[in-house]
């Protein structure tokens, strides 16, 4: 069973529809407003006579409010309008407060306790004509469609929507209070409509509110606008955070409890026994996933840009005021002064408020994560800017993030194999090996082994340059029947160059030659005679040079996004004219707008080598930190787009190469982890992978002796569909291509499926001897 996305519509409550894929037959999970409370809550009773109470407040200061919205907002027109759910306490505040006194925003506080907000913007100093305060609790349906319904009335534009407000009930799994009067204790407690009420809250209630406010963003004069839903540690694809996997991890299973309904007695997302901590967790997980569905439905026919962010770990935010003294005195100590995580409230503020407001963050489909970062961040919170095509795979390190892409995967209810599979990815096998092998020039490349010891020996190659290799990628092979090598290349991940201190360290002796002969060098400290070659995107150009060389190693090629390394690809990929640039004009312009007047520039490469030169401070016209974070969000841009069988532009005339700028006031220092692949990408863009004058990856196709499958995503904007069709067609027989209705990541859905079925057909057909 798949789970269906419904979107209610004005007059409905939210829909989760369960399907049978079978029958392709929605039976209704839960539906309209629940007509009775449970007998025995009473707890939910107090709760709704609340929740009535409150709207009624609402309702009778509505007209005032509204007046001054009109006399205030509408003064000021050239102002731009963000709503802000939980923005009387916490990150919520800081954030409001920030927008509020830019003198560019205004704030529509969207909080239960209306008055309490008032109270506190006026302690805080808002200016009056910044802010407006509307009752909304999330945990009431028909609160959230009255809040829509206030909002509207006061006829002012939408053109940002952040979704923050959470509860957290950390001890609510005990049977008794521990200390009576300090925490309740006790089982789960329910909202109005009787749903568990962190699901409600945390998760229900906004997607109600993001599908209710998506046509104001529609309509906004802000281009993009932003739909931006708060994530948690538990969600957080930054290496330096382990915060997600304090217990209980999130795990929300195949959704069995949302199918359920989420109704007493289902308490948790798994339908697993109820636990007041996962049950917060859980409902963040699910808020980063609705985040992507937004993103993967509407945000190339609307233009909102949906994306979530972690901000760091605020540790002494009044979240946690349900949980033991002990804990609360004790974890800002932990995060502060062992970790280094701990980030204040003010500065979480600022980094939300970047992501609502700075052009760099307006990216769609993209997790923020300052995880594991105090401070500022690095390079003012630029390097939180995650690629997703390196990063994907991170997210679906912790399970939560694994049950993602489950829900995702489609095919028959029936298919026995993708059953044992759970759903298109494999267990990952056990650890059987990791270690180190140097391979010259300061390098020494991190490896690990994972199934079986006696298995079909298959190496995956990631991508970038420069992304790093993830267990996750394990999880593409049958450990019963593989014997899985996952390693980092040269100069990134764990494989870096030992007491480098600059960039330009990491880029001396790195070729794609260099990667051969290392991959050769990792093979034969294995020991192991032939292998299976895999690997995406720029991991397919590297398997395809290596089988070039070494073809006598290869036992068959997997592929995933075909890449080349040809002239036209760098064209359309980062070069003007009809290429990608076309397919995202304004995107372009942040993108390569910066470039000095008067110099002209035809290829791809030649705007690889200006970024370069920004990137190693050669060129003072623009900040090493900025020129890779523009590079990353054209990246992350191209990624996001959905664009049907994209064309290779026609070759582009000889250009004038840009000219070199002044040399920089000062070297530039140790890059972070994406700093250094945004760096080696548009390090081999400017020397088409080094490979030499006259040679195409493509020459030596014809002499493959041995199967070779090609997974390609129809929607692929970084590697357009000719790449896989003319390798296909230049090896003939013994390539077998298979086109999916996916875009560029190994972990799009049908991707995964395809790209699995190709292994367990290569271990099939492929019998050697270790």
């Amino acid at each position: 069973m798949a789970l269906a996305f419904a979107v209610p519509h004005a007059s409905q409550t939210p829909v989760l529809q369960r399907r049978d894929v079978k029958a392709s037959k929605p039976v209704t999970a839960v539906s309209g407003h629940s007509q009775a409370l449970l007998a025995a809550s009473t707890s939910a009773v107090a709760l709704a006579a609340c929740s009535r109470r409150r709207e009624r407040l609402a309702k009778a200061s509505i007209s005032k409010t509204q007046r001054r919205a009109f006399f205030d907002f509408g003064s000021q027109p050239t102002k731009k309008t963000v709503v802000i759910t939980g923005a009387s306490s916490g990150l919520g505040l800081a954030a409001a407060r920030e927008l509020a006194k830019s003198g560019e925003w205004r704030v529509i506080m969207a909080c239960r306790d209306f008055i309490k907000a008032e109270t506190i913007a006026k302690e805080n100093d808002f200016p009056k004509d910044s802010y407006l305060v509307l009752h909304l609790d999330l945990a009431a349906n028909s609160s959230v469609r009255q809040f829509v319904s206030s909002f509207r009335a006061l006829n002012i534009p939408l053109d940002a929507l952040v979704c923050n407000a959470a509860v957290y009930f950390p001890n609510a799994h005990k049977e008794g209070a521990f200390f009576p009067g300090l925490f309740p204790g006790g089982g789960p407690r329910w909202s109005a409509d009787g749903h568990e009420l962190s699901f409600a809250t945390n998760y229900l209630g906004h997607f109600l509110l993001c599908n209710l406010l998506l046509e104001d963003l529609k309509k906004s004069s802000v281009k993009p606008a932003r739909c931006i839903i708060l994530g948690t540690v538990t969600a957080s694809i930054n290496d330096k955070e382990v915060g997600g996997m304090i217990p209980p991890v999130a795990d929300i299973g195949r959704l069995e409890g949302m199918e359920e309904g989420m109704k007493a007695p289902v308490t948790m997302i798994d339908n697993g026994r109820f636990n007041g901590a996962k049950a917060y967790k859980d409902s963040k997980v699910c808020d980063v996933m609705l985040m992507r569905e937004l993103h993967k439905r509407y945000h190339a026919s609307s233009g909102v840009c949906f994306s979530s962010l972690y901000p760091g770990c605020i540790a002494d935010t009044a979240l946690f005021r349900e949980h033991y003294p002990v804990f609360r005195f004790l974890f800002p100590i932990l995060q502060k002064g062992v970790t280094n995580a701990y980030v204040s409230e003010e500065e979480a503020g600022k980094r939300l408020a970047k992501v609502v407001a700075d052009d760099n963050y307006a990216q769609s489909g993209v997790y923020f994560s300052w995880g594991g970062e105090s401070g500022t961040g690095g390079a003012g919170g630029a390097d939180a800017i995650e690629n997703v095509d390196a990063s994907a795979d991170r997210f679906l390190q912790y399970g939560s993030f694994r049950t993602l892409k489950e829900s995702e995967i489609g095919g028959d209810a029936g298919d026995d194999e993708r059953c044992k599979r759970q759903g298109g990815l494999y267990s990952g096998g056990v650890l059987l090996n990791t270690g180190t092998l140097p391979v010259g020039d300061g390098f020494e490349l991190y490896y690990e082994e994972h199934g079986s010891r006696d298995g079909l020996p298959v190496v995956f190659l990631h991508g970038g340059p420069g992304a790093g290799c993830s267990r996750q990628m394990a999880k593409l092979f049958d450990p019963e029947k593989y014997r899985v090598v996952l390693f980092d290349q040269r100069g990134c991940g764990k494989s870096t160059r030992e007491g480098s201190t600059t960039a330009a360290e990491q880029l001396e002796n790195n070729t794609t030659w260099h990667h051969v002969d290392d991959l050769e060098a990792l093979r034969t400290h294995l020991e192991i005679d032939r292998w299976v070659v895999t690997g995406g995107s720029w991991g397919s150009c590297l398997a395809l040079a290596y089988a070039s060389k070494f073809q006598d190693r290869v036992l068959g090629i997997v592929l995933r996004a075909v890449f080349l390394f040809r002239s036209e690809e760098l064209d359309y990929f980062c070069g003007p004219g009809l290429g990608a640039s076309s397919l995202a004009p304004f995107e372009w312009k942040r993108f390569a707008g910066w470039l000095p007047e008067g110099e002209t520039f035809r290829s791809g490469r030649d705007v690889a080598a200006a970024f370069r030169r920004a990137a190693l401070g050669e060129d003072k016209s623009m900040k090493p930190a900025e020129a890779l974070a523009k590079w990353r969000a054209w990246e992350n841009k191209l990624f996001a787009l959905r664009e049907s069988d994209p064309e290779l532009p026609p070759p582009a005339e000889a250009g004038v190469c840009l000219l070199d700028a002044d040399p920089p006031e000062k070297p530039w220092s140790e890059p972070g982890k994406f700093n250094i692949q945004a760096l080696l990408t548009l390090h081999y863009v400017a020397e088409r992978g080094f490979l030499p004058d006259g040679f195409e990856l493509l020459d030596s196709a014809p002499l493959f002796n041995f199967p070779l499958k090609l997974i390609h995503g129809r929607c692929d904007c970084i590697c357009p569909v000719s790449n896989a069709k003319d390798l296909a067609a230049a090896v003939g027989s013994s390539a077998e291509l298979l086109l999916t209705d996916a875009g560029h990541s190994q972990w799009d859905a049908e991707n995964v499926d395809a790209f699995v079925k190709a292994t367990d057909q290569v271990a099939q057909d492929c019998l050697v001897s270790c």
